[in-house]
């Protein structure tokens, strides 16, 4: 209906300024530029380089501009060679980062980009990231991403890569990893299913979720199409959490930057009344402070730095919050500083010390 009377109206105003107008030229010449862009698609180095323009003019004045997966900000130009990168892989707690910016834009040289992969804790397990450097059939892959509405990246090695480049923001260039930030939520509560013609593991989580229930129970089709595809494979095991995260630690320090840090986990869980535990089989609670325990230890072998989640929301308070992993808008702010007290000590940022706590970078 629309379209009818945007015709008849172009019309109208063809008849009545003639077709050799003006108007009737601009509208030919729009016409050809959008056919133009539909042919070329909309990430052409015009568009980035558009794009990136407006961006900066918004954020002239802070000198940063930001979206929900990256956050860029500048010293001095946009076209300074110097650069930053941050590289984050990982689930809801990562945002945190994001918070530490404002601390951080006075002690950047040049430009720094901030980046945290899109597919959160669905993509972060330890064995599917780690799979992800021993695709064998490429085809069964794309064949999993489609029929599960992966992100397009789920079984590219990105985390292993020295770069990276903001998406649409192509124009910015490529950012080496200064550092690289993780969290271990991913391995602490999801659950991997793997193919059973493939082998490859996958953590379906955005494609239930996303999902009305109402689509869900009206193509039972495709639930029994999974169930007969795919095995559970349960929840990683503290063992192989040891295993799969030291080595990720490892190829990280070696092929890509030597400093990574790593969120732990809030372990009590907020509004949980529970006070005795008779009943109760290995409570989520126990399992968090399990792999609390892991990782510290872990970084004390192999050098890298974690972020204490547990104590600065523990001294925050936790009253408010929804559940152990999702935040409160007042508790990123002790989060960030301890972000960029972290990111000063690992030389990248001259932040000087703010942290409430002296040991981040945990040493044997």
């Amino acid at each position: 209906m629309m379209r009818k009377l945007k015709s008849r109206f172009l019309g109208s105003v063809r008849k009545l300024l003639g077709e050799d107008s003006g108007f009737e030229r601009l509208l030919h010449d729009l016409t050809r530029r959008m056919s133009a862009r539909r042919k070329a698609g909309t990430d052409t180095v015009v568009e980035q380089k558009t794009r990136l323009w407006v961006a900066a003019t918004k954020g002239k004045k802070n000198r940063r501009f930001g979206g929900g997966q990256y956050t860029v900000m500048w010293s001095d130009s946009l076209r300074d060679p110097r650069r930053t990168g941050l590289y984050a892989k990982g689930g809801c707690d990562l945002p945190a980062i994001f918070a530490a910016a404002p601390r951080l834009q006075s002690s950047i040289e040049g430009v720094c980009g901030m980046y945290v992969e899109p597919g959160g804790v669905s993509t972060s397990r330890s064995d599917i990231l780690l799979q992800t450097l021993d695709i064998d059939s490429p085809k069964a892959a794309a064949y999993l991403v489609e029929e599960l509405a992966l992100p397009t990246q789920y079984f590219e090695p990105n985390l292993f890569q020295p770069r990276f480049t903001i998406p649409g923001y192509g124009a910015l260039g490529e950012f080496e990893k200064s550092a690289v930030v993780l969290s271990i939520g991913a391995d602490v509560v999801r659950t991997a299913y793997r193919h059973r013609e493939s082998g490859l593991l996958v953590d379906p989580g955005g494609w239930w979720l996303n999902q009305d229930m109402a689509y869900v129970l009206a193509n039972l089709e495709k639930v029994n199409w999974f169930k007969e595809n795919f095995e559970d494979v349960g929840k990683v095991t503290i063992g192989e959490f040891g295993e799969n995260f030291a080595k990720i630690i490892r190829l990280l320090q070696e092929d890509v930057t030597p400093n990574i840090a790593v969120l732990n986990l809030l372990e009590v869980e907020p509004g949980d009344s529970t006070h005795t535990y008779q009943l109760v089989k290995s409570p989520a609670m126990e399992r968090r402070r399990t792999f609390n325990l892991a990782l510290m230890e872990m970084s004390r072998e192999l050098q890298f730095s974690v972020v204490d989640v547990d104590r600065i929301l523990k001294e925050q308070g936790v009253e408010s919050q929804v559940d152990f992993a999702h935040y409160t808008h007042e508790a990123f702010q002790p989060l960030a500083r301890e972000i960029s007290a972290v990111l000063g000590e690992m030389g990248i940022f001259r932040t000087g010390s703010e942290s409430s706590s002296p040991v981040r970078a945990t040493t044997g």
